[in-house]
């Protein structure tokens, strides 16, 4: 909705206030879940920062949402590679780096920082590699790899 109106195209109110509506349905101290009866939002930070990107893009002031946003960063975490990779959400890692470049200030500098750390390590540890077979595991929202 928000690329259209930015394209030019026409986009009934109405279309965002159901958006708004959908979002104040599904958040619970600012933190999303899938649907309103979804227990699971504690352990789906990207969720919550699929949310502020979308109360971003709807035109929510930052400063009513820096709450949110630091909480996203509180719960979910800077980005940091663990063993193997397997403590990455790439979901939330894409969405809170959405988010908290939006949001910008001193959260988007912090997140920034530690994305490129994150990212320079990992750049690094494949570069050196030498075992046969390594490769980085993706690890689902529910914990699989």
């Amino acid at each position: 909705m928000k690329s259209a109106k930015v394209a030019g195209l026409e986009v009934d109110h109405t279309a965002f206030d159901g958006a708004i509506g959908y979002l104040d349905s599904i958040e619970r101290n600012g933190q999303y879940r899938y649907s309103k009866n979804e227990a699971r939002a504690d352990e789906l930070p990207s969720l919550s920062a699929m949310g502020c990107v979308c109360r971003q893009f709807l035109g929510f002031q930052m400063e009513g949402l820096q709450p949110s946003v630091d909480g996203l960063i509180a719960k979910g975490g800077l980005p940091a590679w663990g063993e193997k990779g397997r403590s990455v959400d790439l979901n939330y890692w894409y969405f809170a780096t959405l988010c908290t470049f939006q949001q910008g200030g001193e959260v988007w500098q912090r997140w920034n920082e530690a994305l490129k750390t994150a990212l320079i390590v990992i750049s690094t540890k494949l570069a050196t590699t030498t075992e046969a077979g390594t490769r980085l595991e993706r690890t689902r929202p529910n914990g699989d790899a």
